[in-house]
Formats: structure tokens, C-alpha cells, sequence
């Protein structure tokens, strides 16, 4: 394992996800955040969830942690903000700034305010995009029903692919290759069939015209670019993702980005929202 390698190096390691499930990579780890709960099976889209949060409120902590100690971690900018490649190419080599002092804060402060947004995050998704899910959910159970294909295409926002294939749960969706073009589409989808599209913050509009003129449902969920909800007329369905341009949510005094995004955990967890909402 590569835990044990690394182990021998001397390596301190922090393992992330359901022991359970991990048993012999968590044995290895110097610290482990189990991300099993009481009530929650093996392999349950929650349990992957919530270890994708405890990485992120340990990434914040780890941040607040060297600033106690005089030290700040080079932070990268999300590439869709305008100019954050050049930044981000000046801070590539580094470790830590000598030229960014961000405030030292309390321990746990970074965590709550990072766990505070991604509830924000789902409240908001919970009150204003329920009745699209409903619909979303819908198509989803017509194309099972009329023994189509559903396939999900996780473009942006940070959608891992181990969250769309978890052990012991049907995955509902097929996952296409990010890199996947109207050709491969044109070649795979048939009438009938969904398409869904996790993107970021700019619709692939040319996947998208690909599956509706096959005579596939086109379903995307998309974060909002400009401050308005996403409107794109060749889906079927569009979800307001809830995240930002930038994506990162957490504001650090005397630092020049925000810190620690959401997209990773909400597109996850509209995911699984919509696979549950299609039904078995």
C-alpha cells in the first residue's frame, strides 16, 4: 500500500473516508477522520460526502494552525477568476508567502465558517431548486423505465469519480470522460436516453445541442457566473449548484483569496440528490 511506503519515509499521513471501508489504508495513517456515522451504511453516498468536508475543514484548520505559528501556506486561486494564473504561476514554488501576513486565528474558526457555507449551501439548493430535482427526477425514472441510459459527465466542480461509484450502491448514471466530445456523445447516445452535466460556471453548449438533437434529455447543473441563476435553453433541466465564481467560500483577514471551496461537496451531493430523486 501506499500508505506503508510512504509510511517508511517517514511520511506523516492523514487519511480521510469511512474506516470500514479503508480498514487497512486507516491502520497505516498516522491520524484518521472516520467519516462513519451511526446509521450509515458502507459505501453511502453520505459517508463520502462527509469525508469530502472533513478534508476541507482540515485543509482550513491546517491553514490556521501555521499562521499560529508565524508561517502562511500558499493558497491557489480558482483559474476562472481574471488574473489568477499569473498568480498562481508566482506562488507555484513556494510553500509558504513572504509577502502575504494573513491574521492568525482561533482554532476551529476556518472549520465552522467553511462548515457553516456548505449548509448555506444546501439550504439555499433545498428551498429554491427542489421543484427542478422533482423534474429532473422525473426524466430520470421515464428513460430507466423505457430501458434507456442515463450517463453523467462531470466537467467541473470537482465532482470525483469515486463518488459516482461507490461499493455495495448502484451508481444510477454512467460516467463519461470530462474530456468527452460532441463526437463521442453523437456515437453513444441514442434516443431516449439522459445526459447529465456537472459543469462549473460556463455551459458546455455544445455537449449539450449534441444530446437534444440525438433525441436525449439534457439535465446540468451549473454555479452561477454573474450573481444570476443559471438559464441555459438546450437542457431540459438546469440546478443552480450554489456555488460562486471562485468557488472558494471562506474569507481569511490580510489574504488575498477565500479559501476552501464548496463545489467539490455540492456536486457531489446534487449527484446522488438526482440519482434518489429517479428512483430505484
Amino acid at each position: 500500500l501506499l500508505v506503508d511506503k510512504l509510511g517508511r519515509r517517514g511520511v506523516l499521513i492523514v487519511g480521510f473516508g469511512a474506516r470500514a471501508e479503508h480498514a487497512a489504508a486507516a491502520t497505516g495513517c498516522d491520524f484518521w477522520l472516520d467519516a462513519s456515522q451511526p446509521g450509515l451504511v458502507a459505501g453511502a453516498p453520505a459517508a463520502s460526502l462527509l469525508a469530502v468536508a472533513h478534508l476541507w475543514t482540515f485543509t482550513g484548520e491546517f491553514v490556521a494552525a501555521c499562521l499560529r505559528r508565524g508561517q502562511m501556506p500558499t493558497i491557489w486561486q480558482s483559474i476562472e477568476l481574471p488574473g489568477s494564473v499569473a498568480r498562481n504561476v508566482r506562488y507555484l514554488p513556494l510553500r509558504t508567502h513572504a509577502d502575504l501576513r494573513a491574521e492568525p486565528v482561533l482554532a476551529g474558526q476556518l472549520a465552522r465558517a467553511y462548515l457553516d457555507s456548505l449548509q448555506r449551501c444546501l439550504r439555499s439548493f433545498r428551498q429554491n431548486q427542489w421543484e427542478h430535482l422533482e423534474v429532473a427526477g422525473r426524466l430520470m425514472s421515464t428513460v430507466r423505465h423505457n430501458g434507456g441510459t442515463a450517463y453523467a459527465c462531470p466537467l467541473g466542480g470537482h465532482l470525483r469519480p469515486n463518488l459516482l461509484s461507490l461499493p455495495g450502491v448502484a451508481p444510477g448514471m454512467l460516467e463519461l470522460s470530462r474530456s468527452a466530445t460532441p463526437a463521442d456523445l453523437a456515437h453513444l447516445l441514442r434516443s431516449g436516453d439522459l445526459l447529465y452535466i456537472q459543469g462549473y460556471t460556463e455551459p458546455p453548449i455544445d455537449l449539450l445541442d449534441t444530446a437534444t438533437a440525438v433525441g436525449a434529455f439534457a439535465l446540468l447543473s451549473l454555479a452561477r457566473a454573474d450573481g444570476e441563476a443559471p438559464d441555459v435553453e438546450s437542457a431540459d433541466v438546469v440546478l443552480d449548484a450554489q456555488w460562486r465564481l471562485g468557488d472558494a467560500a471562506v474569507p481569511l483577514p490580510g489574504y488575498d483569496v477565500r479559501l476552501l471551496p464548496v463545489s467539490g461537496f455540492m456536486a457531489g451531493a446534487i449527484y446522488w440528490a438526482l440519482v434518489l430523486a429517479g428512483g430505484p
